[in-house]
C-alpha cells in the first residue's frame, strides 16, 4: 500500500487495513477525481483507475480548466514519472 494515499494513512484506524489494501488495488496510485499537476506544468484530473493491475501508477486522466478544475478534452495515460504532485481538491 502506498503510504502517501489517505486510504494508506487511515488503515488500522478508519478502515480495516485488509478492506484498505483492497480499496488501493483497485483504485490504483491516484484514485479518480484526484487533481495533479503533471511536470509540463498542465493540471489534469483522473479520470478512471487503471485498467490492469500492471498499470497501477498509470491514471487515465483528462486536462482540467484552471479555474475550475473540469475535466475537458480526451481521456489519456500519463506515467508516474510525468507527475509532479497532487494537489488539494
Amino acid at each position: 500500500m502506498t503510504d502517501d494515499s489517505a486510504v494508506a494513512r487511515a488503515a488500522g484506524t478508519l478502515y480495516q487495513p485488509a478492506l484498505a489494501q483492497v480499496m488501493v488495488n483497485a483504485l490504483g496510485l491516484h484514485p479518480p477525481g484526484t487533481v495533479l499537476e503533471l511536470a509540463d506544468g498542465r493540471m489534469v484530473r483522473v479520470a478512471a483507475p487503471p485498467a490492469s493491475p500492471d498499470r497501477f501508477a498509470r491514471p487515465v486522466v483528462q486536462v482540467a480548466q484552471p479555474g475550475t478544475r473540469l475535466p475537458t478534452g480526451p481521456p489519456f495515460d500519463v506515467g508516474a514519472e510525468a507527475v509532479r504532485r497532487v494537489l488539494p481538491g
